[in-house]
């Protein structure tokens, strides 16, 4: 079992998912600014249930607590691109019918397919988190 650190929704204020490429560039591919849009990144944090421990962000050797929409490791950094700035905090999507009351999708593994509500098989679950960042000078 590792003993990664657990993850608090409370340090995502400053930690931010390393920004695709293709969110640093100047330009879109449809040729306008990038900087025409406010731009939101996405999370997921990810736990695993453990018979009398419960609900934990200790996962097997190998299992990211944070991941990207694809369920790839996620790496973090504090920094934006130059020109743009937070447009607010992480938190959680609540989809109504979607998510449970706090945000969180159950699974027999992470590799799904994700429910709404947990039974006895769910082993895993996972939560959805938002942040926006918007150029500098648009607010």
């Amino acid at each position: 079992v590792s003993t990664q650190s657990t993850w608090v929704p409370s340090r995502m204020t400053t930690a931010v998912l390393s920004l695709p490429t293709e969110a640093t560039s100047d330009r879109s591919s449809a040729g306008g600014s990038i900087n025409d849009a406010a731009v939101e990144h996405e999370l997921y944090q990810q736990q695993r249930r453990w018979p009398v421990i419960g609900w934990s962000s200790t996962m097997w050797p190998g299992e990211p607590v944070i991941t990207d929409s694809s369920g790839s490791r996620a790496h973090f950094t504090n920094s934006l691109p130059e020109g743009w700035m937070w447009a607010g905090s992480w938190y959680p999507v609540l989809e109504e019918g979607g998510t449970d009351e706090d945000g969180w999708v159950y699974s027999q593994s992470f590799l799904g397919p994700w429910v709404v509500e947990c039974g006895d098989n769910c082993h895993v679950r996972r939560r959805k988190w938002r942040r926006g960042r918007m150029p500098v000078g648009d607010y």
